[in-house]
């Protein structure tokens, strides 16, 4: 269990968004992993898990987004939907520039 543990812990690590990635694929290989490093007793802090998830965040279009919810106090749950919020943004401007 320590090793599939330390090889979750690593691929966590490794879960990053670049630009022109799919955002719902990235959160949930995030998710994912987090659940299945959590299952086999490789604890992993809260505050820890949401600066790797912040952290792994490499696409511009969240640079500003990044920036102030790291200001605020909020659960890993809360940064989640946070962050979904954001994606859909981005996918609906996304979007508009296409159709124009």
């Amino acid at each position: 269990m320590l090793t599939t543990a330390k090889r979750l812990r690593e691929k966590l690590q490794t879960t990053c968004l670049y630009a022109a990635s799919n955002s719902d694929r990235h959160l949930d290989s995030f998710l994912e992993t987090y659940r299945d490093l959590e299952s086999h007793g490789g604890h992993m802090s809260e505050p820890e898990a949401i600066g790797l998830f912040l952290d792994n965040i490499h696409d511009p279009d969240y640079y500003s987004w990044k920036t102030a919810i790291k200001l605020h106090k909020l659960s890993l749950d809360e940064h989640i939907l946070q962050f979904c919020e954001r994606a859909d943004d981005i996918n609906a401007t996304q979007t508009n520039r296409k159709r124009l």
